[in-house]
């Protein structure tokens, strides 16, 4: 029984002086376990709207307004005995005069360009607050659908200012489920 007591303790001892000698925090582990109500498609995780050419001369024309481009974020698996409602926040770099808007990933090349996010009613979304909340209608498929536009400063289409190129644009977003 001694003995027992004894290979106890030693055991005990390492594992002390382990501890001892890593004692500084320097690794934190964070999680949350959560239920979701719904998971996102694989394929809309990563949406790509893309933009047909757009001709410089046209966008400072009276009448021009850009094209506006739909797209949507498919949830699967909606369980409504988890979550009855969902709203979605878009997150990425704030253009500095357009309020609200995406900023251009080159915003040195065409800084008064930004891309606008709305509903498919045409409600604008603002960079990083959430929507109002979207019934899920029922158990299975619900699909979030919006619109993508460019917008250019009124500064830049008075001075003709909108330079040619290729423009790209990246946000993120998350969803909340009530």
């Amino acid at each position: 029984m001694n003995k027992s007591m004894l290979s106890g303790c030693i055991i005990g001892g390492c594992l002390l002086f382990s501890s001892s000698v890593f004692a500084a925090e320097n690794l934190n582990i964070f999680g949350s376990l959560i239920i979701a109500p719904c998971k996102v498609l694989p394929e809309h995780s990563q949406v790509d709207v893309v933009f047909d050419e757009i001709r410089l001369d046209d966008i400072y024309k009276s009448y021009f307004e850009f094209e506006k481009k739909d797209f949507k974020i498919t949830l699967s698996e909606c369980d409504i005995s988890i979550a009855k409602q969902v709203k979605i926040k878009f997150e990425g770099a704030t253009h500095n005069e357009l309020a609200g808007l995406l900023a251009l990933d080159d915003n040195a090349n065409n800084p008064d360009l930004g891309i606008k996010i709305t509903t498919k009613e045409g409600v604008p979304i603002k960079l990083g607050d959430y929507t109002s909340l979207y019934n899920i209608p029922n158990n299975g498929i619900f699909e979030l659908n919006f619109i993508a536009y460019l917008q250019a400063t009124a500064k830049a289409i008075a001075d003709k200012s909108i330079k040619p190129g290729h423009f790209s644009a990246t946000a993120v977003f998350s969803l909340k489920y009530e």
